[in-house]
């Protein structure tokens, strides 16, 4: 706690001589260009990845970057499909953003989680029941061809990319009473090499390509 004590005098004495105008402007307002939504892994920094400053991305943190499917319209209960949906809506009603980006990344631990053994993460019944929402894709990679001769490694990559696949398609359920939608993006960081692939639809052809100048 005293090494974040320390952070936080650095950032006010240090760092925010730096941004003073800016965070004096966004003391009273914001107006974000993109819903970011995100893993909650340690590992990734949205303003860091996207070379962003303070107001520029509205963030939706969660273990493997999970949307869950919209709730019915009738319904009232507290779920955390509930809380997702109120940060989509006050992303597009109230803040008006531009984008929405969903990105996963390499050597994420919901997937780990998502292919291991049930017995293997019982001790964990949250995060058991959490990851559910990504089994929809665990299915769809495990069809593909060639997917048993993938290693490891490759075998946890494309399952990360097809879970953000799965989630933009259910990002996109929640846009449907949306006249202004929002642009969407799938993304996946790769931590070791800082790259970030993106998902592209091309006809019917879907595919993942480096982001590149």
């Amino acid at each position: 706690m005293n090494a974040l004590r320390q952070g936080v005098l650095r950032f006010r004495y240090r760092t925010y001589s730096g941004y003073k105008e800016l965070f004096e402007k966004l003391s009273n307002t914001q107006k974000p260009s993109t819903l970011f939504i995100t893993c909650a892994d340690s590992r990734i920094d949205p303003n860091l990845l996207t070379d962003s400053v303070p107001g520029t991305l509205f963030v939706d943190r969660n273990a493997g970057n999970f949307i869950p499917e919209p709730r019915h319209p009738n319904a009232t209960d507290s779920s955390v499909s509930a809380s997702e949906e109120a940060t989509i809506e006050f992303a597009i009603k109230y803040l008006k953003v531009a984008n929405i980006v969903i990105c996963g990344h390499s050597d994420c631990g919901a997937m780990k989680a998502l292919m291991a053994d049930a017995e293997s993460i019982e001790h964990l019944p949250a995060v058991g029941s959490w990851i559910e929402n990504g089994r929809p894709a665990l299915h769809t990679v495990r069809a593909e061809k060639g997917w048993s001769a993938l290693t490891p490694a490759k075998q946890l990559e494309r399952l990360a990319k097809a879970n953000v696949e799965l989630q933009v398609a259910r990002v996109s359920k929640y846009l449907g009473n949306y006249k202004k939608k929002p642009q969407v993006a799938g993304w996946y960081f790769n931590i070791g090499h800082g790259e970030v692939h993106e998902f592209i639809r091309r006809g019917k052809k879907d595919i993942w390509a480096p982001i590149e100048f």
